[in-house]
């Protein structure tokens, strides 16, 4: 049995670990652009 985890673990990790990069690319793009939203309401107001 705990081979079988392990196994599947060795198996799933580098998907999570890609899941978990792209995730933090898309959320250092999403701070990105809401700073620069932010930057023309100010300037807008």
């Amino acid at each position: 049995m705990s081979i079988l985890s392990s196994r599947r673990s060795r198996r799933i990790r580098p998907y999570v670990t890609a899941l978990e990069r792209r995730r933090a690319v898309e959320d250092r793009r999403f701070r990105k652009f809401a700073g620069l939203v932010a930057l023309r309401a100010r300037e807008v107001v």
